[in-house]
């Protein structure tokens, strides 16, 4: 082999080796790139999770502040209402539970009957009423029907309550004198020949 030919494979392998390293800087430089992106990825990850843990809490906070309030108001302190939050599979759960005075978990369908279920139902309407920041009107057809008369009163109560503390219209269907009774106004809806007529009565 002659000197140029030495010649011509050394300028080969300085371009090769030239090449190869502009390659490796391209490829660092992309490395760069990507970990500077997966942290930034990383870093808005734990901040979006901290704000939907700071959310999930506040919402916990004010299911569990009115729902309580309601149930205290009818049933003094029977009752507990809690929210327990669990993240699983990437996603969070939500299970809404009912306790005794002596802190064991209740089914309000077989443990304490319809009365239980209906003011439940009724302060976790207002809870999310109060939360989705829509307009506070709440449509009830016959509330209440599962009411005790022992507690009645107070139920009828804390519909007033709830709607003057915040700032809640209920509009209520009903046959039930005593709630008809305790409304601020009340209209007499009848039907003849398919035509709907309305009354004031207060």
């Amino acid at each position: 082999m002659t000197v140029r030919d030495y010649q011509t494979r050394f300028a080969t392998a300085c371009a090769v080796y030239t090449m190869q390293k502009e390659q490796l800087r391209l490829a660092e430089a992309g490395v760069e790139r990507l970990t500077s992106r997966a942290k930034a990825i990383d870093e808005a990850l734990s901040y979006a999770q901290q704000v939907a843990k700071q959310t999930q809490e506040q919402v916990k906070f004010q299911l569990e502040d009115i729902v309580n309030m309601a149930l205290n108001a009818v049933y003094a302190s029977k009752y507990r209402f809690s929210v327990l939050i669990d993240a699983k599979r990437g996603g969070t759960e939500a299970k809404l539970v009912l306790f005794n005075e002596n802190g064991d978990e209740l089914d309000p369908m077989d443990s304490t009957g319809g009365g239980v279920c209906d003011i439940l139902s009724f302060a976790l309407r207002i809870a999310l009423l109060i939360i989705s920041k829509n307009d506070r009107v709440l449509i009830m057809d016959e509330p209440f029907k599962f009411i005790s008369k022992d507690v009645r009163e107070s139920a009828l109560e804390i519909i007033k309550r709830i709607s003057t503390d915040l700032g809640v219209q209920i509009i209520c269907v009903t046959h039930d004198i005593e709630l008809i009774e305790c409304s601020d106004r009340v209209f007499r809806v009848t039907q003849g020949g398919g035509i709907s007529a309305v009354t004031t009565i207060s």
